[in-house]
């Protein structure tokens, strides 16, 4: 939204449409050739939640690098101790035994 309202300013109270024309253009045409090439690089939709995603799993791997934190084995313990309340029975509506 921030960048259609700059246009619109310069485009009619600042400058022209002869100079903001080709700055649009290739304004416009840059943001789909990063989106294109996200798209390739990733094989994944260039949408913010997405990227955000893709960025949150990144730190997190750093930070369990960092801290030797094992992620596989908690992702296994978190499968194995589903909470009842949520509707998780792996192995029938009893309490489990660690």
């Amino acid at each position: 939204m921030s960048q259609i309202g700059l246009f619109f300013r310069l485009t009619f109270w600042e400058l022209s449409w002869d100079v903001m024309e080709p700055i649009a253009f290739f304004t416009t045409a840059s943001g789909l050739l990063v989106s294109y090439t996200y798209f390739l690089v990733t094989s994944r939709d260039p949408t913010y939640q997405d990227f955000m995603e893709r960025l949150f799993l990144s730190r997190r791997r750093k930070l369990c690098a960092k801290h030797r934190f094992d992620m596989d084995r908690y992702l296994e313990l978190h499968r194995h101790c589903k909470c009842p309340l949520e509707g998780h029975y792996p192995h029938g509506p009893k309490l489990h035994n660690l």
